[in-house]
């Protein structure tokens, strides 16, 4: 267990760095506590480590789109990323956060699944479906940004 976090801990800031970038502004605790959230299902065993999945994508839910975790309902949290996903479709990147807080929030939530994935993925002793979590999590993000950059 405490390799398999020892590598979640050296990957997950290149996810959330390739996610993150796509827009001015962001505040980077909010990210960390995302990355963190999606560390406890691996922590846990069995029907817990479901229950903690459930419980940290609620949590992650209503920190990525700043409401309450009385308005953090499914429906309300679905409809707000389904907004902030279409947006992607009309807004240029690197976009301002302060102007399109639904993006901001598909983005954590993006960082919160990928960073999920590769965790299991890693815990499990899957090499392969962690490498595709990590290459789809961090390549992903690249294809969005204009420009033709060596670092992507």
């Amino acid at each position: 267990m405490g390799r398999a976090l020892l590598v979640v801990a050296l990957a997950a800031p290149l996810l959330a760095w390739s996610w993150m970038r796509m827009e001015t502004g962001h505040d980077a605790g909010e990210a960390t506590l995302v990355v963190l959230l999606a560390l406890v299902p691996v922590l846990v065993r069995g029907w817990a480590r479901v229950v903690a999945i459930v419980v940290t994508l609620f949590l992650a839910g209503a920190i990525a789109f700043d409401v309450g975790l009385g308005w953090a309902l499914p429906g309300h949290v679905l409809g707000r990323f389904g907004n902030g996903f279409l947006e992607f479709y009309d807004v240029q990147v690197p976009f301002a956060r302060a102007e399109h807080p639904d993006m901001h929030g598909v983005l954590l939530i993006a960082v919160f699944a990928f960073t999920l994935a590769f965790a299991l993925a890693v815990a499990a002793r899957r090499p392969a479906l962690a490498a595709l979590a990590l290459l789809v999590g961090i390549g992903w993000p690249g294809t969005l940004l204009p420009g033709h950059d060596l670092v992507r």
